[in-house]
């Protein structure tokens, strides 16, 4: 029975590693979550290493935009207020769409002592031209060489770290799951329970998986219980295509099929009329019998979508990035991020671009990093891409045809 369970634990950590990629461009936040003990140090969150009950080491930062003229973002400096530190990018999604509430907060504790700092990674130049068009209501830092980053402990953003009045970690959690009940609390000196994961409850719906309930066989495939595409997308497997649970809310049809089965978006091929809006899955089978999990699943997408889901070697479009025949060094250099912003892997960042246009993307430049900062993320179409790639760093989009293993949804037979 051990050696069947290190099995188990074995292919669920194969299949995390396969889809890490769709997880860090899909879930932009969760809906509650897990409470963390009330007693005794609690572990370093997943994307941040700090942990509560720490002193908060300095903050010493490149640049402090929006604050008082001498002002300091260390803690020991701002002694007796609680300090909201927020880690954010320009080209971050997540940490964009967290703004607004963010702002709400800010101006709740507008006249008592609490301040909020958000710290950024970028050249002072992008946080600057973000800024003149997006309002945020706090003090903005700069940390391009991502010292404090690195200090911090923070492996992955948007990353909040709250600081009591005392000058210790209070609580590491996301922006979207701080609510203004928790800041008070932590004004009033209390510890309350801040998210730090994500919850398996949805409004309107089921408990996904029970730790003390024993596990029995389900699916649930239904129009999303909660439309609210911040706060309740979310998505979990244990390992679904060999093993026995899959939670995935709040995704298009589409979505839903390519996640179910472990693959990225953009490798599936959609040859069917699948329905509009977004919807929930949630299904498990006992531990004893991960086989009927793809069985199960295959009857139930077929049954309510009227599809037929296979792997084939298909020929597909794909986007393939190459140097410019005419790209100069300073170009290059540009693109790598010399003199730079937040740096990110050039195989990494055609990744991210894979997925926001759900077509395959092959980096073939040759480059290890590139600056994302330099691209506009509210590209719509792969012609601005393409603009975009070519005026700021020296790189092609070519469009070409590869033959690859997909995902292909078709009509019910």
């Amino acid at each position: 029975m051990n050696q069947m369970n290190q099995m188990n634990q074995t292919n669920r950590t194969n299949q995390m590693k396969q889809i890490s990629f769709v997880l860090a461009a899909l879930i932009l936040s969760g809906l509650l979550a897990y409470p963390a003990q009330a007693q005794g140090p609690r572990p370093a969150q997943q994307g941040c290493t700090a942990e509560v009950g720490q002193t908060m080491p300095p903050v010493e930062l490149e640049s402090l935009l929006q604050a008082p003229e001498g002002a300091s973002a260390t803690p020991e400096d701002l002694a007796g207020k609680v300090i909201v530190y927020e880690f954010w990018a320009t080209w971050c999604g997540p940490c964009v769409g967290a703004i607004p509430h963010l702002n709400e907060m800010a101006d709740h504790f507008a006249d008592q002592d609490v301040q909020f700092i958000a710290i950024s990674p970028e050249r002072l130049d992008v946080v600057e031209t973000f800024l003149a068009d997006n309002e945020m209501r706090a003090w903005i830092g700069v940390d391009t060489n991502s010292s404090v980053s690195r200090d911090h402990g923070i492996t992955s953003i948007p990353r909040t770290i709250i600081v009591g009045r005392d000058g210790k970690i209070a609580a590491v959690t996301r922006p979207s799951l701080l609510t203004q009940d928790h800041v008070q609390a932590i004004l009033d000196g209390q510890t309350p329970q801040i998210p730090d994961r994500l919850s398996p409850i949805v409004p309107g719906g089921d408990p996904l998986h029970d730790e003390e309930e024993a596990v029995t066989t389900r699916i649930i495939l239904r129009p999303a219980a909660c439309k609210n595409r911040l706060r309740c997308r979310f998505f979990d497997t244990r390992d679904a295509s060999t093993a026995s649970a899959a939670t995935i809310l709040n995704f298009s049809a589409r979505e839903i099929i390519a996640l179910a089965y472990g693959r990225d978006a953009s490798y599936t091929v959609d040859e069917a009329d699948l329905p509009e809006g977004t919807w929930d899955l949630i299904a498990a089978v006992p531990t004893e019998n991960p086989g009927a999990f793809r069985g199960l699943l295959d009857a139930t997408l077929k049954a309510t979508f009227d599809v037929e889901v296979s792997i084939q070697t298909r020929e597909v479009p794909v986007f393939e990035l190459v140097l410019a025949d005419d790209a100069s060094q300073p170009d290059k250099d540009a693109a790598q991020g010399n003199n730079r912003g937040r740096m990110m892997s050039a195989d990494q960042l055609a990744k991210r671009l894979e997925l926001k246009f759900g077509r395959p993307m092959f980096n073939l430049t040759g480059m290890e990093t590139m600056d994302p900062s330099l691209l506009p993320w509210k590209m719509s179409t792969a012609a601005q891409v393409t603009q975009a790639f070519s005026e700021n760093m020296g790189v092609e989009v070519r469009e070409s045809v590869r033959e690859l293993e997909v995902l292909v949804i078709e009509p019910a037979q």
